[in-house]
């Protein structure tokens, strides 16, 4: 399975990089039974689908010059894609093949130009012990602007990611925003907004039960959040009225939040202005509320 993993990412940053040669190319390989691949190309667009099982679904829509990986491996895989302008977009997910009724869901949506997501999923029953595994995991990507980069890592059971790049507005002039999303356990939960441009959010939940909300506003906005163990929950808001007086590699707003070796620990942080905040619980059933506005 990780073999898989290392192959897919490889064919996709060397599908990034192959030249604009093609000219509505399509590649279907289906092995097993009653697997669907729906797909619509106007322009220049290369596709490549592999569905290896039963009861997978494939939806593409393509419009402007795009390129496009999907690779489902396993039993009742769904993927949806829609790109627009000029992106670059993998999904890659592997369920157990000896584990019936894993049902695991990638969109992804792009509108602009040099957007890419990256989203890999493994459905692991082991890692859900105790837990209703016939969900899988979920990942959500929305893209609009330019340059915008999204990559999200999910392994175990029922874990839920959603990232939104300048979605909520739009706005042709926004982008270069980067969100990484990495969920090792069952029934964890990310989402992550980003309005605006040159943001960066990073999250890494390693357990079950943990959720993390991101709000980024304005730009040069920066977030980390760390969570281990299980039912940790971090909230970060973070708005940049306008200060851009930093250098080219700094943020106007600065967060880390690490929860480990511990339970139930609660974050919740506003930024508003120019500020930088560090928040580390240890133990159980830990409260924080910081509140910064320069």
């Amino acid at each position: 399975m990780k073999k898989l993993f290392v192959v897919a990412l490889v064919f996709i940053l060397a599908l990034s990089m192959s030249g604009l040669a093609w000219a509505n190319t399509a590649e279907v390989t289906q092995e097993g039974n009653d697997n669907v691949v729906e797909l619509t190309q106007a322009g220049s667009n290369f596709v490549e689908i592999g569905q290896d099982g039963d009861d997978n679904e494939a939806t593409v829509v393509q419009d402007g010059v795009n390129e496009l990986d999907i690779v489902q491996t396993g039993d009742n895989n769904g993927a949806k894609v829609s790109q627009s302008g000029e992106n670059v977009a993998g999904v890659f997910q592997v369920g157990d093949e000896n584990t019936a009724g894993i049902t695991q869901d990638a969109s992804v949506a792009q509108t602009g130009d040099n957007n890419s997501a990256i989203v890999l999923q493994q459905a692991l029953a082991a890692l859900g012990e105790g837990y209703d595994v016939t969900s899988g995991n979920k990942a959500v990507v929305n893209q609009a602007g330019y340059d915008q980069e999204a990559n999200v890592l999910q392994v175990g059971a029922k874990n839920n990611a959603t990232i939104n790049q300048n979605w909520t507005y739009k706005v042709p002039g926004y982008g270069d925003n980067f969100a990484f999303v990495k969920q090792v356990g069952a029934e964890n939960d990310v989402q992550i907004n980003q309005n605006r441009s040159f943001s960066e959010a990073r999250v890494v939940q390693l357990g079950d039960k943990n959720r993390t909300d991101v709000v980024q506003i304005g730009d040069q906005n920066y977030v980390d959040v760390k969570q281990y163990i299980a039912s940790n929950t971090a909230t970060v808001y973070q708005y940049n009225n306008g200060r851009l007086n930093v250098g080219a590699n700094d943020f106007t707003n600065n967060a880390r939040v690490f929860q480990n070796n511990g339970s139930g620990n609660v974050a919740h942080l506003i930024q508003l202005g120019d500020n930088t905040s560090y928040i580390t619980q240890s133990g159980n059933d830990n409260n924080a509320r910081v509140f910064q506005n320069n």
